[in-house]
């Protein structure tokens, strides 16, 4: 029980009112401790503010309750409270008068954190036993005595204390335990806490004392927060003994070091990191789920260069598992029902947890087109075909080929078909450039959709020839290549590049423009860059379906053949064709190489 308060001895009828405050507390708090009528009339109550000396006008025959109070007490650790009085002029009645029944042998008081240590005639002497925080103070009444006056007349009584002539210092310091273990992690740090505690002349730990922590030589990999005492233990540290010393002013716990022993990690227990697992039988072939265990050292942490091994506790037909991945296969065959797996590493094995694995039969889940845009060319006569793919899919996302989408249109469009079993998609030739839908459905699940474009052809093809129509060529001649061009539909540009080995030929010119507006330059040492625009005159965006020549690009045969005979390539570098805005940018061929023969 507690009380704490000030009260100023000047005002005595505050103090008697504070005094009685905190009687009916602890009446309320413990009835059956506290003694019945404990406010009697005939006990005046008298406060002494530890420490004092009090003159009492006493009056025989009365009773007095000495109540003791103490203000701003920061610790009480060693601290004998003792009441001194003329035993022949007041007689003791109670040494508490809290309780319900009389004290009078020594003893602790219970509840009080009061115990009465000496009970002679003329002198009462107690300690108290109250924790308080190294920021807090505490002030209240420890305990209140019941004298009884024996004559009339002043009387004196002394309330003192040991402190002011013993007071507590810092005496010793020691480490709560001699040793402590540690261990050098895999990876990372480890931690651990060290405590050290400053001691008074009495063995009582002072609890507002904070030892300074260090090491008392270096250790790679070990560090010491000096005012917390957390050791820090890297990965990169050896196996070994480090010695920890705390220490507060001229205190040095040189007596009392603290070991840290440092050990390896070790497998210590083996889990898996979920306990149940589920897998699909597949309408065919197989189906496969990884399970995982870890080894674990003692400290909980995961030792990664520890591989379990893996097995079926009993063997269950069509279910394996791979002994050192934990990769467990599930044949069409296997029948519903729960395996268990068990992993075990050395002589750790998890037999009383080993893994559950739930065999469930596979259901439509979803259903999903394998791209969600096509593309089909509007043939120029007849019909072009292109093929949609829809998949259905189970529970766990794998597709269950035996369950077929059913394809439709999801607005007719005219000359476009579909298939509604294979998703085969046929485009005529009537048909107009736009976007089709197509639809798959399956059962009761929310049907999908997939878009298709349908494009006039946009092929073009770029071409080489050779105007002279040979194909060997000495020193100092001069090849005349043609750049042709093919294509099915309008066009507004056409651009392309020539590579050429520039130590066999060197490029002299162009020529040949003709009705078309153009460039020729050269891109890079080695190609010459084309860039053709048709002219207005011969009619802007005109298709080629015959072949149209561009630009005749002129090379001279060099004076350094490695050889009296070699061969050399023409190739196309870039193609390029555009068409007009109201159509989609055409793709182009590969345009062919071209070979010709040097000799010297």
């Amino acid at each position: 029980m507690r009380m704490k308060m000030y009260i100023n001895r000047k005002n005595k009828k505050c103090l008697l009112c504070a005094v009685i405050l905190v009687m009916l507390i602890c009446s309320a708090a413990l009835p059956g401790l506290l003694r019945e009528n404990a406010l009697a009339a005939t006990a005046e109550v008298i406060e002494v503010l530890l420490p004092d000396q009090l003159t009492i006008d006493a009056v025989a025959g009365k009773q007095y309750d000495v109540a003791i109070i103490v203000s701003g007490i920061t610790n009480f650790s060693g601290k004998d409270i003792i009441v001194q009085y003329n035993n022949a002029e007041l007689q003791l009645v109670d040494l508490c008068s809290f309780t319900k029944e009389k004290l009078l042998n020594i003893g602790e008081i219970p509840h009080l954190g009061v115990t009465i240590t000496q009970a002679n005639a003329g002198e009462i002497s107690f300690t108290v036993d109250k924790d308080i925080p190294a920021d807090k103070a505490y002030s209240g009444t420890l305990n209140m005595f019941r004298l009884k006056a024996l004559q009339t007349g002043e009387t004196i009584l002394t309330v003192t204390d040991n402190y002011a002539a013993n007071p507590p210092v810092p005496t010793t310091i020691a480490f709560t335990q001699n040793s402590y273990p540690a261990t050098v992690p895999a990876s990372g740090t480890e931690t651990i806490t060290i405590t050290a505690q400053v001691k008074d002349q009495n063995g009582n730990v002072m609890n507002g004392y904070t030892p300074t922590y260090s090491l008392q030589n270096p250790y790679s990999g070990v560090s010491v927060n000096s005012s917390t005492g957390v050791v820090t233990v890297q990965s990169s540290t050896a196996v070994g003994t480090a010695t920890v010393v705390a220490s507060y002013g001229s205190l040095t716990s040189t007596t009392a070091t603290l070991a840290l022993t440092i050990t390896p990690p070790a497998p210590t227990t083996i889990a898996f990191t979920q306990n149940s697992y589920s897998a699909t039988i597949p309408a065919t072939g197989t189906d496969t789920v990884a399970i995982i265990a870890q080894v674990k050292d003692q400290n909980g942490n995961v030792m990664n260069g520890c591989t379990p091994t893996y097995s079926l506790q009993n063997p269950y037909s069509g279910v394996s598992v791979n002994s050192t991945t934990g990769v467990v296969t599930v044949q069409s065959s296997a029948a519903v029902g729960t395996a268990t797996v068990v992993a075990s590493y050395g002589s750790l094995t998890n037999a009383t947890a080993s893994l559950s694995l739930t065999i469930t039969t596979p259901t439509p889940t979803t259903l999903t087109f394998v791209q969600n845009m096509y593309s089909a060319t509007i043939p120029a006569s007849g019909t072009d075909t292109v093929t949609i793919i829809a998949h259905v899919k189970d529970q766990n996302g794998n597709v269950m080929n035996g369950c077929a989408p059913t394809y439709s249109l999801q607005i007719p469009y005219s000359g476009v078909s579909v298939n509604s079993s294979s998703g085969v998609v046929t485009i005529q030739s009537s048909a107009a450039v736009g976007t089709a839908t197509v639809v798959a459905s399956y059962g009761s699940l929310t049907s999908v959709t997939a878009t298709l474009s349908v494009e006039k052809s946009t092929a073009y093809n770029f071409t080489v020839h050779l105007e002279s129509g040979e194909s060997v060529y000495s020193v100092g001649e001069t090849i005349y290549l043609d750049i042709m061009l093919t294509g099915d539909i309008n066009y507004t540009m056409a651009e392309c590049g020539i590579a050429y080995d520039t130590g066999l030929l060197e490029f002299t010119g162009y020529e040949n423009m003709g009705g078309w507006i153009g460039q020729v330059q050269t891109q890079a040492p080695n190609i010459i860059y084309t860039q053709i625009i048709p002219n207005m005159n011969v009619g802007v965006g005109s298709p080629c379906t015959t072949p149209v020549k561009l630009v005749t690009l002129k090379f001279t045969v060099k004076n350094n053949l490695p050889s009296a005979s070699v061969d050399t390539d023409f190739s196309f570098s870039s193609l390029f064709v555009a068409a007009p805005a109201s159509i989609p940018t055409p793709t182009t061929a590969p345009g062919e190489s071209f070979n010709v023969t040097l000799q010297m």
